[in-house]
C-alpha cells in the first residue's frame, strides 16, 4: 500500500506526459493496479518514465514533506525525514542512511514489485541534492532495482554517473562530508511551523511524527515503521524516557488543539474532531487533565 496522496501527486505528472503524447489517462484502479498503470503509462512514454516524471515535479510536489525536507537544517537532516516519511508512505518500505567512514548511503529495500517507485525515489532526491545544496551536489553511485534499459546513457546524464540495474534494492551514494550541509531552502520558521524541528530523543522523534499525521491517528505500528525501529524497541525506549505511546498521542493533540483554541476561529466541537477526539466529553476530560483549565477557560484566558 502507498500513501493515496502521494499516488494521486504521481498521477497528476504521468496524466500530463501522456497527454503530451496524445494519450488519455488509462483506465487502472488505483493503488491495486498501481505497477500495472505504470508500465503501461511507460509503454507509451519511454523506458526513462521515471526520470521523466522526476524532472518535472516541483520542490513542493508532495506537500509537508517536501516542505520539512526542503526547509531541514542540513542535508542530513533532509535525508532523515525523507527516510521517516517514505516508510510511513510505501508499505513493507525500509529506507536507511548509513554513514561508513567517508560515505554515505541511502538505501530503499522493499517487494520486487516496489521497483519502479524506488527508481523514481532516488531520482527525486538525487535531483534535489542538486537542486537545494549549494554547491550543488553531485551523487557518487546509483543502484536501481529495474532491468537495464536499452539506452542506459539517459540515466548516465540524469545522474551524472552510471547507475548499476538489475539490483534488489535501490541506493544513492554521496560524499559523507556533505551531510552537514545546509540547504540553500534551509527555514527555522518553515520548521517551527510544521512541527519538524530536530529532535534529541525518542519521545520527540514520536512528537514529531504524531503532529504531522495527527489528522490519520497513527499507531505506535505505523510511528516505529516510519523512525526506522521495531515497535517494541520503540515502547522500550519511550518507557526509558518515562512517558508510553498514548501519553505522546494525548500530549500532541492537546498541544495542537490550545492552537486552535487560541485563534477562535473553531467551535470547541470542531476542535475536538480536529485533532482526533472521539467526542467532546472526550476531549474535555483530556484536555483539563493535561492543561488544569477546560477547553472554554483555555480559550476565554486566551483572548487579547
Amino acid at each position: 500500500m502507498i500513501d493515496p496522496a502521494a499516488i494521486e501527486t504521481v498521477r497528476t505528472s504521468v496524466r500530463r506526459l501522456l497527454a503530451e503524447r496524445g494519450s488519455g489517462p488509462l483506465p487502472f484502479r488505483l493503488p491495486d493496479q498501481l505497477i500495472a498503470g505504470w508500465n503501461a503509462a511507460r509503454a507509451i512514454c519511454g523506458e526513462d518514465f521515471a526520470l521523466q516524471i522526476a524532472s518535472e515535479l516541483p520542490v513542493g510536489s508532495f506537500g509537508r514533506t517536501s516542505y520539512a525536507f526542503a526547509s531541514a537544517p542540513s542535508l542530513r537532516a533532509a535525508l532523515e525525514v525523507f527516510c521517516r516519511d517514505t516508510q510511513r508512505a510505501v508499505d513493507r518500505c525500509r529506507v536507511q542512511l548509513v554513514t561508513e567512514d567517508e560515505v554515505a548511503r541511502l538505501k530503499l529495500t522493499g517487494p520486487a514489485q516496489l521497483g519502479p517507485i524506488f527508481e523514481l525515489l532516488v531520482a527525486i532526491i538525487s535531483l534535489r541534492c542538486r537542486q537545494l545544496v549549494d554547491p550543488p551536489l553531485a551523487v557518487t553511485e546509483v543502484g536501481l532495482p529495474v532491468p537495464r534499459p536499452a539506452h542506459p546513457e539517459r540515466w548516465t546524464e540524469f545522474f551524472g554517473v552510471a547507475p548499476r540495474f538489475g539490483l534488489d534494492h535501490a541506493y544513492m551514494q554521496l560524499p559523507a562530508i556533505r551531510l552537514g550541509q545546509p540547504l540553500r531552502t534551509t527555514d527555522p520558521a518553515v520548521r517551527d511551523a510544521l512541527g519538524t524541528a530536530p529532535v534529541e530523543s525518542m519521545s520527540d522523534a514520536v512528537r514529531v511524527h504524531v503532529r504531522e499525521w495527527l489528522r490519520e491517528n497513527p499507531s505506535a505500528e505505523q510511528v516505529a515503521r516510519a523512525l526506522g525501529v521495531a515497535t517494541r524497541t520503540l515502547q522500550r525506549r519511550l518507557r526509558e524516557e518515562h512517558t508510553t505511546f498514548r501519553e505522546l498521542v494525548t500530549g500532541v493533540r492537546v498541544e495542537v488543539a490550545k492552537e486552535l483554541l487560541a485563534r477562535g476561529h473553531l467551535s470547541i466541537a470542531e476542535v475536538a474532531t480536529a485533532v482526533g477526539f472521539a467526542s467532546v466529553s472526550v476531549f474535555s476530560t483530556a484536555f483539563s487533565r493535561q492543561t488544569g483549565q477546560s477547553p472554554s477557560e483555555f480559550r476565554a484566558a486566551a483572548k487579547p
